[in-house]
């Protein structure tokens, strides 16, 4: 993998793991709809960029 598509998957862990962590506070109800709602969005934007980068989809690395 180039630097370049290590950054990208590390991006896009970081925003999956993060998607996880309020999709938890939200059934919770720590984290309110607007707060999920920003980190799904989030996490398609930097998806999205690693797709168009490496042409392959993003597949999380547990940490």
């Amino acid at each position: 993998m180039s630097p370049l598509e290590t950054e990208f998957h590390r991006k896009c862990n970081e925003a999956h793991e993060y998607l996880i962590l309020v999709k938890n506070a939200f059934r919770n109800a720590e984290a309110t709809i607007s707060q999920y709602q920003r980190a799904i969005g989030g996490f398609e934007q930097v998806r999205t960029a690693y797709h168009a980068h490496t042409g392959r989809d993003f597949q999380p690395i547990s940490t």
